[in-house]
């Protein structure tokens, strides 16, 4: 049953973009920490690996949970975990201290984006939805640009403590703005008393796990290559850290335009046909990465960002057409979706990090090995497509 007063899009788009702008704000301090604590880039590394696990651990049982107990109750538990998380980082004396303290925040975070999703499915019918998450993936770009931005700003002038205590700051005020959320308060009760054994089969349909393995490959590929390029094209020595915003911002601005391109092309064309142009697109960026001579720093952020705008276009359409035909279990099957390539996001930026470390700074073998499965993938969801159409 739809509400009869849509969610306040301004106050979702905050809260979802929570967990993107804590998991980036971080990266321009990794150095610092790294010689305040002692640590070794690779150890330091960990501070951004572990809140991805933890958002992707937060999806999956905040996901399952909210199902049941109400998305507005699970909504506030995740932002004062959250919250907490960020001032436990005030009080770290070791990077352990911070490790710990991360974790929380990564967990608490996973509600922003999980929920928002959720809402949006619950509130809107499949090509308004269609159009919100769009809209949705077009405003959380403006993360990866303005978390390092604000970061490097902050950590210059307080240190990385004034980071967290930025953090800290940014989830209390979420948590006050999600207390009074008298719109979603209709969703404040569950939809589901119990897991019934022929509903809880249509979470693991064929469509779930086809299209849940494609966006995991997607995102794995993307948080990889975010949070590592820095660090490749340092090694080779082709350019000064101040560089990067420039192309963080070209790469942001990939995705907001694939995300404005998405919502528009979906008043003509349905949501699996954007998913396989978005996907072709990436193959096409993927490629020319791989058959790169040349590795200069505005050519590879530009193939990024390629790839960014081809995924911002099939990210919105694919996560809209699983949730709608899961609408009773539209933040278990969100989590699916965002916890599976959070966990192999963080697991692979972890072993590029050491590779790196080790003075390895070729990327291109796992690239193509990722390249392979995902054109097998979307080979098989083109296969799928035509065997469901009416």
């Amino acid at each position: 049953m739809k509400n009869t007063q849509p969610p306040s899009l301004i106050i979702l788009c905050l809260i979802s973009i929570i967990g993107n702008f804590s998991l980036n704000i971080i990266v321009p301090a990794l150095p610092l920490i790294a010689s305040t604590l002692n640590v070794s880039s690779s150890d330091s590394h960990l501070l951004y690996s572990t809140y991805l696990l933890f958002v992707a651990i937060g999806q999956i049982v905040m996901g399952w949970l909210s199902d049941r107990q109400g998305r507005l109750k699970l909504l506030k538990i995740g932002l004062f975990i959250y919250t907490c998380g960020c001032i436990l980082s005030l009080f770290a004396e070791s990077l352990n201290d911070l490790i710990v303290s991360r974790s929380f925040q990564g967990f608490g975070a996973s509600v922003g984006l999980l929920f928002s999703r959720s809402i949006i499915i619950d509130s809107y019918k499949i090509k308004q939805a269609r159009q919100k998450l769009s809209l949705l993936t077009s405003i959380n770009a403006s993360a990866p640009v303005l978390a390092p931005i604000a970061g490097e700003l902050i950590s210059r002038v307080y240190g990385w403590e004034g980071i967290f205590f930025t953090l800290a700051i940014l989830g209390t005020g979420l948590l006050f703005a999600a207390e009074h959320l008298s719109p979603i308060k209709s969703l404040a009760k569950p939809k589901l008393n119990k897991v019934t054994r022929s509903k809880s089969a249509i979470v693991f349909s064929k469509v779930i796990i086809y299209y849940a393995l494609y966006h995991t490959i997607l995102g794995a590929i993307y948080f990889t290559l975010y949070s590592t390029l820095p660090a490749v094209i340092n090694i080779k020595q082709l350019t000064e850290n101040s560089d990067y915003n420039t192309y963080y911002v070209l790469v942001a601005s990939s995705i907001a335009f694939g995300g404005y391109l998405s919502m528009k092309s979906s008043h003509h064309l349905e949501g699996k046909n954007l998913i396989i142009v978005g996907g072709v697109i990436c193959v096409l960026s993927e490629i020319l990465m791989l058959a790169l001579t040349s590795q200069a720093p505005l050519m590879i952020f530009s193939l990024l960002g390629l790839y960014a705008f081809g995924r911002a276009i099939v990210a919105p359409n694919l996560i809209a057409l699983v949730l709608e035909e899961n609408r009773d279990y539209s933040s278990t099957v969100s989590s699916i979706l965002g916890s599976s390539q959070l966990l192999a996001a963080s697991i692979i930026s972890q072993l590029m990090a050491m590779r790196l470390e080790s003075g390895l700074a070729d990327f291109k073998e796992g690239l193509l090995l990722a390249t392979g499965l995902q054109i097998a993938l979307l080979i098989v969801i083109v296969k799928y497509q035509r065997l469901t159409s009416p």
